[in-house]
Parts: C-alpha cells; structure tokens; sequence
C-alpha cells in the first residue's frame, strides 16, 4: 500500500512537471550556475535539518508523554512546527539566492 502512494504521487509529480516545463525552463535560465548549485544546497541542508529535527528532536520531546492520545497530538503539532518554520527559512534563503526570481 505504501507503494501505491509513492507511485501516485511520482506520478502526480512528473505529470504537473511535464505540464510546467516551459515555464520551469524559463525561470531556471534566468539563474547563473553559482545560483542553481546554492539553491540545490539549500534545499538538501533545509531536507537534512527538517530530518534531524523530526526524527530525534520530536522523539527526544514525545518521549516524555505517556498518554497515547496527547503523544499523537503532541507528534502532529511538532510536524507542523518544524515544517513551517523550516519552510519559511528556506523561502527566505531560496529568494536571497536568487535574488527574488524563485
């Protein structure tokens, strides 16, 4: 079953890739090589720092709840924390890099 959702969204994904390529193309010519290499770093650092703050930062803190209940809600609130702040510093960065195109 977990196949089935990751063949669904790759899918999903190729297809709304293929339908935008132009307008991808387009954005990515306007960037330098230096802006497209600190773009792909920041993404892979952003992908690596959200990883660490899940996996043992959000264990290290649900640790300490025994009711299942709250240790659910507790896990929920923690994802959505880190993924928006770490998306908003990455938007940031992203933007700084390429100087407002992305």
């Amino acid at each position: 079953m977990d196949y089935m959702f990751f063949v669904i969204i790759s899918l999903i994904l190729l297809f709304l890739a293929i339908k935008n390529r132009q307008a991808i193309k387009d954005t990515y010519l306007q960037l330098n090589a230096k802006q497209i290499i600190g773009i792909i770093l920041s993404y892979i650092i952003a992908l690596i720092v959200v990883f660490l703050l899940l996996y043992y930062g959000g264990n290290y803190i649900v640790s300490f709840i025994t009711i299942p209940t709250l240790h659910f809600i507790a896990k929920i609130a923690l994802i959505f924390f880190v993924l928006s702040t770490c998306l908003a510093i990455l938007n940031k960065v992203v933007s700084k890099i390429s100087k407002g195109i992305l």
